[in-house]
C-alpha cells in the first residue's frame, strides 16, 4: 500500500522526490537573492533636461530628458512639466524622450522629473531638473501682392506671396464675398459687376497654424491708372535696332557688288578671234560672261560684333574684330569662361580637395556625418553644372568640419580635466556619483558625433566637480565666467578675455584668511598684537587692490611674527603655556 498522495514513477517504480527538489531550488534562489539585495541597492536618481531649446509654434519640440542610471531600469517613473505651470503634463514609465506643441511665443522653463524605487528603505526617490525652451513665432509670413482696382469683366490676378519660418508646405484658401474662389496661391477672377468686393486670404501650414490676410478690390469701368508706355519705347528701340541692321547690311552688300564689278575686263572678238579656240555665239558669251565674274559672297556684320578700330579697312571702311569664340574644356568638353578657365573642372577640384580633407578628419576619429551630406550634395549639383550651388554646399561642409573638429577637440579636453578632477575628488573621499554620471552621459553622445550634447554634459560634470572641490585648495585655476583653465598669474581669461582673479591673488587670499584666524586667538593684550594687527590691514589693503606681491610681503611678515608668538590654530601660546602650568588635576 502507498499512501494517499504519493505516486510511482513508472520508470523505477520508487516515489518521485520532485517536489522536494523544487522546494530546495527555490530556497535556494531566495538565499541568493537576499545575499546580493544590498548589491542592488539603486543609488539616488539623476534627472537631465537636457540642453536649451529653441523652436517655432505649432512645430512639435522635442524634449530629451534622462535618468542616471536608467540603464539598469530602477527608474519607473518620467515626467514633463513642458509650460514650467507646476503640473506635469506628460509621463512615461520607459522613456524620457516627449513631444509638445507650444501655440504661444514666450520663453517657458520645462521641468523633467525622474522617480526611483528604493528597495532597501521601500520609498519612493524623485530628482528633477530643468531646461529653458524660448518659443518664436511659427506662423507664415508674407501679404498680398494684388492691386486693389480691377477692370469689370476682365480677369484680375489676385497672388500672394508667403513663406513658413519653419520650412513646412502652405496651403491657400481665398474667399470673396464669403464664397470660396481658389486654393492657389495665384488665380485669375473675373468681377462681372462694379462695385466693392471683400477679398479674403487664409494661409495655413503643415503645422496647422494660420493666418489671414484682407483687401478690398473696386471693380471699375477703365482703371484710373497712369498710362505706361514703356512698352512702346521697348518696341520703338527694337525697331531702330533692327533698321540700324538693315541698312549696314544693305551697305556692305552694295560694296561688295562694286569691288566685284570690273575685276576682268570683258574680251574683245579680235582677241576672241585669233585663238584657236571655237567661236561661240553672242548670247552664249553673254551668259558666260555673267559666270565668268563671280563675286564673294557679302559679309554680313552684325552690330553687337563691330567694333572701332585705330585704322581703317581696306575701302576705307571701319575696321571689324570678330568676337573671341570660346573655347570648351580640353579635359570635360564643359564651354570655358572668358579668363579661359573651366567651371566644372574647378568645381571637381574643390570637391576632390574637401573629400580629401575629410577622409582625413573621418581617420583620426572625427564624426562629420553632416559634413558628409553637404559633400554629397554638392557632388549631386556638380552632374547637373550648378556651379553656384555647389560653391555653397562646399563652403557648408567645411564649416561643419571646423565645427566638428573644434568641438570634438574641446569635449576630449573637458574629458581629461573632468577624469583628474574625479581623481582628486576620490583622494578626499567625495562623493563623484553624479558627475561620473553626467561624464558617462558626455561620452555616449561624443561616440555618435552629438558634439554639443558631449560638451554640455562634460561642461555640467565640471561645473560639479568644480563646486565640490572649491573648499580645497587646488593647484588648479578657472575662470570664473566661462569655467575655462587658466594660468596660475592669468588675470584676463585667455578664453573669453574677462577680467579674472589670478590663482596667486586667490592664494594671498586664502593665506590672508587663514592668518586672521590665527590671529582671532591672540590675546589683545600680547605684545605683538599692534604689530600683527597692523601687517594683516596693510596685507588686506594690498590684496584688495590686487598687488600680490606687496600682500604676500606682509603676509610674510604677519606670518612670522604669529609663529614667534606662538599662535596655532586660533589660540594664543602664552595663555596655553599657563593653562598646562595652572590646570592641576582635581580630585
Amino acid at each position: 500500500m502507498q499512501p494517499e498522495g504519493r505516486t510511482n514513477d513508472p520508470k523505477d517504480g520508487m516515489p518521485s522526490g520532485q517536489p522536494h527538489v523544487v522546494r530546495t531550488f527555490t530556497l535556494v534562489l531566495v538565499v541568493v537573492a537576499l545575499a546580493l539585495a544590498p548589491a542592488l541597492v539603486a543609488a539616488t536618481p539623476l534627472a537631465d533636461a537636457g540642453p536649451e531649446i529653441e523652436d517655432y509654434t505649432g512645430r512639435p519640440v522635442v524634449f530629451e530628458g534622462f535618468g542616471t542610471p536608467d540603464e539598469s531600469q530602477r527608474i519607473i517613473l518620467f515626467e514633463w512639466d513642458f509650460d514650467g505651470d507646476g503640473e506635469y503634463d506628460w509621463n512615461s514609465t520607459k522613456t524620457g524622450r516627449a513631444t509638445y506643441k507650444f501655440w504661444d511665443v514666450g520663453r517657458y522653463n520645462a521641468t523633467f522629473r525622474v522617480t526611483q524605487y528604493n528597495v532597501d528603505d521601500q520609498e519612493l526617490v524623485t530628482d528633477n531638473d530643468t531646461t529653458s525652451v524660448n518659443i518664436i513665432s511659427g506662423k507664415p509670413v508674407g501679404r498680398i501682392t494684388s492691386t486693389s482696382t480691377a477692370l469689370v469683366n476682365s480677369d484680375h490676378r489676385l497672388e500672394a506671396d508667403y513663406y513658413d519660418p519653419d520650412g513646412g508646405q502652405l496651403e491657400y484658401e481665398w474667399r470673396i464675398d464669403g464664397d470660396l474662389a481658389s486654393n492657389e496661391a495665384s488665380f485669375k477672377y473675373k468681377f462681372k459687376e462694379l462695385g466693392t468686393y471683400n477679398v479674403t486670404l487664409f494661409v495655413t501650414d503643415d503645422e496647422d497654424e494660420w493666418v489671414t490676410r484682407q483687401i478690398d478690390v473696386r471693380a471699375v469701368e477703365e482703371l484710373d491708372e497712369e498710362f505706361d508706355n514703356s512698352i512702346y519705347v521697348y518696341a520703338i528701340v527694337i525697331v531702330l535696332a533692327i533698321l540700324v541692321v538693315a541698312v549696314l547690311a544693305y551697305w556692305s552688300i552694295l560694296k561688295g557688288h562694286k569691288e566685284g564689278k570690273g575685276k576682268k575686263d570683258p574680251m574683245t572678238y579680235a582677241e576672241m578671234a585669233g585663238g584657236s579656240s571655237e567661236i561661240v555665239t553672242e548670247a552664249s558669251l553673254a551668259d558666260r560672261e555673267a559666270e565668268a565674274a563671280p563675286r564673294s559672297k557679302p559679309k554680313v556684320v552684325r552690330p553687337e560684333r563691330v567694333a572701332a578700330g585705330p585704322g581703317k579697312a581696306k575701302g576705307g571702311g571701319p575696321r571689324v574684330a570678330a568676337a573671341p569664340d570660346r573655347m570648351p574644356c580640353p579635359e570635360c568638353g564643359t564651354i570655358m569662361s572668358e579668363d579661359g578657365s573651366c567651371a566644372f573642372c574647378g568645381s571637381n577640384e574643390a570637391i576632390d580637395s574637401v573629400e580629401k580633407q575629410l577622409q582625413e578628419h573621418l581617420a583620426e576619429g572625427y564624426i562629420l556625418a553632416k559634413a558628409e551630406e553637404e559633400l554629397e550634395r554638392a557632388k549631386t549639383e556638380l552632374h547637373v553644372k550648378n556651379f553656384d550651388e555647389v560653391d555653397e554646399y562646399l563652403a557648408n561642409a567645411k564649416e561643419l568640419m571646423e565645427v566638428a573638429v573644434r568641438e570634438h577637440e574641446k569635449c576630449l579636453s573637458l574629458m581629461a580635466l573632468n577624469d583628474e578632477l574625479i581623481i582628486m575628488a576620490k583622494d578626499l573621499d567625495l562623493d563623484v556619483t553624479k558627475a561620473s554620471n553626467l561624464l558617462k552621459l558626455s561620452k555616449s553622445f561624443l561616440k555618435s558625433g552629438k558634439y554639443e550634447k558631449a560638451v554640455f554634459y562634460a561642461e555640467r560634470s565640471r561645473d560639479y566637480l568644480l563646486d565640490t572641490l572649491e573648499p580645497f585648495d587646488l593647484d588648479l585655476y578657472f575662470c570664473e565666467h566661462c569655467k575655462g583653465e587658466v594660468g596660475e598669474a592669468d588675470d584676463e581669461c585667455p578664453h573669453c578675455e574677462e577680467a579674472i582673479e589670478s590663482g596667486i591673488l586667490k592664494r594671498a587670499k586664502r593665506e590672508l584668511a587663514e592668518l586672521k584666524r590665527r590671529f582671532g586667538g591672540l590675546s589683545k593684550g600680547h605684545e605683538k598684537h599692534q604689530p600683527i594687527a597692523a601687517q594683516l590691514e596693510k596685507a588686506t589693503e594690498h590684496v584688495d587692490s590686487r598687488s600680490t606681491s606687496a600682500a604676500n610681503e606682509h603676509i610674510g611678515k604677519a606670518h612670522g611674527m604669529l609663529d614667534e608668538a606662538g599662535v596655532g590654530d586660533g589660540t594664543d601660546g602664552e595663555d596655553k603655556e599657563d593653562d598646562e602650568v595652572e590646570g592641576e588635576p582635581t580630585s
